[in-house]
């Protein structure tokens, strides 16, 4: 017997969103008649990462966010393997650089450290 499990994100903006996904080769399917036997309601989005046979479903939430929302077998498997922390973590990069470049701030220097954390070195430009 299946389980469902909830992951609420903090993810709000699609395209920084498709963004992320790509950047972890995370496949996505969009379109208004999507359905996972899982999931009752509409289903924003079908994900599938990278190892699973199985997809799980990008829901809209009332507030304007989103969940990750499927069998809670798989949603283990993705807290286990790191993955949604990849797409939160890559999802925050674009958006955090986005936004500083629109604020006029310019992009100088950008590394990975060993923790796999990402530094951005910006400077406001005139």
């Amino acid at each position: 017997m299946s389980h469902i499990t909830k992951v609420k994100t903090k993810l709000v903006d699609l395209e920084m969103l498709h963004l992320a996904l790509k950047d972890i080769d995370c496949q996505f399917e969009e379109g208004d008649d999507l359905k996972i036997p899982e999931v009752n309601g509409p289903v924003l989005m079908k994900l599938t990462f990278a190892g699973m046979k199985r997809h799980v479903a990008l829901v809209a939430d009332s507030d304007g966010s989103f969940s990750i929302v499927g069998d809670a077998t798989l949603i283990g498997n993705l807290k286990r393997d790191q993955q949604i922390g990849r797409l939160m973590q890559r999802y925050a990069y674009h958006s955090v650089k986005s936004t500083l470049l629109k604020q006029g701030f310019q992009l100088d220097q950008e590394s990975v450290g060993e923790q796999s954390e990402i530094r951005l070195t910006l400077r406001r430009t005139n």
